[in-house]
C-alpha cells in the first residue's frame, strides 16, 4: 500500500510491505533504495511473520496521531530526490543486500493508474497482494476502500457473488 498524496497533512505519507510467503522473513538485508531511502537493518522492526505487514512512514508523530501507536511501524524514511513521495508518480525500489531488486516499479497518478489516490484521500493498494502481482502494471492496483487508506490491515474487497448475467 502506498499513501503518496494524503489529503490535508502531507506528513501522513506511508509505504506498507507485506510478507506473502509461508514463513517469517529477516528484513535486516532489505532496504528501499529508490523513491524513498530506508534500511530495515537497525530499524524498529527487523523481521516479518508470514502474512504480516510493516510500515515505513514519512513522519511518525503525525502518523501515530492520525492512525494510533499500535501499528507495525519500522521507522521514518528519507527521500531520494525530494521532501515527499511524488504526487505525480515515481519509481520505488525495494532491494535485498547490495541492490538486488525485490520490487522495482513506477507508480503514476494518471490513467490507466487509479487517479483518486492523487489527492483524493485514498491510498494505492494492490488488487491481490497475495497473488504476487507485477507491481509495474497499473491494472494490478486500485484505490483503497477507505479515505486515508488502511495501514496495517487488509484492504480486501469481497469477491463478486452475484449472477453476472443479471442486470
Amino acid at each position: 500500500e502506498i499513501m503518496y498524496h494524503p489529503v490535508g497533512d502531507g506528513n501522513l505519507e506511508f509505504v506498507e510491505i507485506m510478507n506473502i510467503g509461508p514463513g517469517g522473513l529477516d528484513l535486516s538485508p532489505v532496504r528501499f533504495t529508490k523513491g524513498i531511502d530506508f534500511d530495515f537493518a537497525g530499524s524498529e522492526i527487523t523481521s516479518i511473520a508470514a502474512g504480516a505487514r510493516v510500515l515505513v512512514v514519512k513522519n511518525r508523530a503525525a502518523f501515530e496521531a492520525a492512525y494510533g501507536a499500535a501499528l507495525p511501524v519500522a521507522g521514518e524514511y528519507q527521500f531520494s530526490t525530494s521532501a515527499s513521495l511524488s504526487n505525480s508518480g515515481e519509481r520505488l525500489k525495494l532491494s535485498f543486500g547490495a541492490g538486488a531488486a525485490i520490487r522495482d516499479f513506477d507508480y503514476d497518478n494518471k490513467s490507466p493508474w487509479p487517479e483518486s489516490p492523487a489527492g483524493g484521500g485514498t491510498s494505492l493498494v494492490l488488487v491481490d497482494p497475495s497473488g504476487n502481482p507485477d507491481h509495474s502494471l497499473a491494472s494490478n492496483w486500485r484505490p483503497s476502500t477507505t479515505v486515508d487508506g488502511n495501514p496495517g490491515s487488509s484492504d480486501a474487497t469481497a469477491p463478486f457473488s452475484g449472477d453476472p448475467d443479471l442486470d
